[in-house]
């Protein structure tokens, strides 16, 4: 009988869960995925459970920990989804109070010390985790001190210790493609408003860490960018047609732009070993160029996702976005030149948001007319410079959080954490305008219905706009007269 090493878990969001597989989807979460392959590289017993999709709740987990008796539980986990970490963590020292609980991802990099005053959770694993995640296993299944593995904070006696830094590794090139045999495949998908074809969809990240200084965004892998080869990538994109039948791909770097050499390399390699995909990305406007977008084109990009985030340039730069709304303009005029989507994001309530520079954010939105568009809420999360500003002003209190209210895309909830000078009524009520505005006027919605190409779009559209009418009228409405 071979031992499970490890389980490695990604944690659900059970409020917001059914409303973005409504609207938005679920895709295969890269993160643990890669640690999974790079323990399996070196002989460690592996599995994972994604509980965004199997949804098992505490007697469901229970009895699944106790079918399969690993040796450590680990597991990942947003902000928006810590609570429901903690409480499966709980659930694994019932099980067995010897198993060592680990935590990782973006909120317990960000909190270590606050995560591990939960009484069940053992060590933190800060940042990159592959390296850091081979020590400690080996580590703890041999039962070794922890006192030299750099990357982690550890309990020793009740205690938080936190070891050094680990390096990012260099090359990553030489990490192992994640071991999606591990995952759910079938069970992955986006919703017809964001998925390009009827094709099967694939997920791929090509580098790590971002450059830019956002005050709203937290880096996981912090400003170091490390970039995969154009040859490594071409070969993730082969295996997932061969073994996957995927024919849509969407990137998930921070910046797939970043470097445009790079970009426009990768796009040959694709022409050249004639890999029939359509796929998109996400971008930076000031990288708009004739030159990239015909490679991008040409190549099977179909959409390009912007950062836009407001229509006033003091708000641009009091986050420090770093681009002018005269850049963001002419990157959208050359991606509908060159026939690609375009998909804009933006973020209100910033703590220097007023109504004017919300009328000038909803008038820049309508002079852009994107294809698609989202407006985010502005939460200041763990690891992003608003954050730190706002528990130094007394915002936030770190012992008494609401974790589960961190959700700033498509909520239902006024904001856990407001930093303008707006009241939460006043931001709830232009977030209902605009959504009123960019969605249901008849541009946008012939635009949406000139995309229809199936019966299952039609479904799923129509599900999707009653998920979304639901939950961003009604309930709108109900909080601001409560």
């Amino acid at each position: 009988m071979s031992y499970l090493d490890i389980i490695l878990v990604n944690a659900h969001q059970a409020r917001t869960s059914k409303l973005i597989a409504l609207t938005t989807g679920m895709t295969a979460p890269l993160g643990i995925t890669y640690i999974a392959s790079y323990l399996r590289k070196h002989g460690f017993n592996v599995k994972i459970l994604d509980n965004d999709i199997e949804q098992f709740d505490g007697n469901q987990f229970k009895h699944y920990i106790n079918s399969n008796k690993p040796r450590c539980v680990a597991i990942s986990s947003l902000t928006n989804s810590i609570n429901n970490a903690f409480l499966l963590a709980a659930v694994v020292k019932t099980v067995d109070p010897d198993i060592p609980v680990v935590f990782g991802g973006a909120h317990a990099t960000s909190l270590p010390e606050q995560s591990l005053l939960d009484q069940a959770v053992d060590v933190v694993v800060r940042g990159e985790g592959e390296e850091t995640m081979l020590e400690l296993l080996d580590a703890l299944i041999h039962h070794r001190p922890l006192t030299q593995i750099v990357g982690i904070t550890y309990k020793d006696h009740g205690q938080a210790c936190k070891n050094p830094d680990r390096e990012y590794i260099k090359d990553i090139d030489r990490i192992p493609f994640p071991a999606y045999d591990l995952l759910p495949m079938n069970r992955y998908y986006l919703n017809s408003t964001r998925r390009l074809t009827n094709r099967k969809i694939g997920v791929i990240l090509t580098g790590r860490g971002c450059p830019y200084r956002c005050t709203f965004c937290s880096r996981l892998f912090k400003t170091n960018v490390r970039l995969r080869s154009p040859e490594n990538v071409i070969k993730e994109i082969k295996f997932l047609i061969k073994e996957y039948g995927v024919g849509e791909i969407h990137f998930l770097d921070d910046t797939f732009t970043f470097d445009k050499d790079r970009a426009i390399a990768i796009c040959r390699l694709i022409r050249r070993n004639n890999l029939d995909i359509i796929w998109n990305c996400n971008s930076r406007v000031e990288h708009a160029s004739d030159e990239l977008y015909s490679e991008l084109y040409s190549a099977g990009c179909r959409e390009l996702f912007y950062g836009a985030e407001s229509g006033s340039q003091h708000i641009l730069d009091s986050l420090k976005k770093g681009i002018s709304l005269a850049q963001t303009e002419k990157a959208v005029q050359l991606c509908k030149k060159h026939k690609m989507l375009v998909y804009c994001s933006f973020v209100y309530g910033s703590p220097e948001e007023t109504k004017e520079t919300l009328a000038e954010t909803l008038a820049f939105a309508r002079k852009l007319n994107p294809d698609f568009v989202v407006f985010c809420m502005l939460i200041p999360f763990p690891g992003t410079a608003l954050f730190q500003e706002a528990v130094k002003r007394g915002f936030i209190d770190l012992r008494n959080v609401e974790w589960d209210q961190y959700m700033n895309l498509m909520s239902t909830d006024p904001p856990p954490v407001n930093m303008s000078v707006l009241s939460n009524e006043e931001l709830i009520a232009w977030s209902k305008k605009a959504f009123r505005e960019l969605y249901f006027n008849p541009r946008y919605v012939i635009k949406s219905i000139k995309r229809i190409s199936s019966f299952t779009q039609v479904y799923e559209l129509a599900r999707g706009f009653m998920a979304v009418l639901s939950h961003q009228i009604w309930q709108f409405k109900s909080k601001v007269k409560g």
